[in-house]
């Protein structure tokens, strides 16, 4: 299967819309602290609950 975009305009998918507005401010804030690799990372690690660490993890499903 090949994905061919609807358009080739690439600000036609940089557009704020209802589900994500880039302009938020809440976002813009978190955007800046999130802004270097190592804060992503270390935001993720200890801000993100994951399956496995969140006892949320099911593996294979039970019968």
């Amino acid at each position: 299967m090949i994905l061919q975009p609807e358009t080739d305009d690439l600000a036609a998918y940089l557009a704020a819309d209802q589900a994500i507005d880039h302009r938020h401010p809440e976002l813009r804030r978190m955007a800046a602290e999130l802004a270097t690799p190592e804060a992503a990372f270390h935001h993720v690690r200890d801000q993100v609950a994951h399956s496995a660490d969140a006892g949320a993890y099911s593996g294979a499903a039970t019968p």
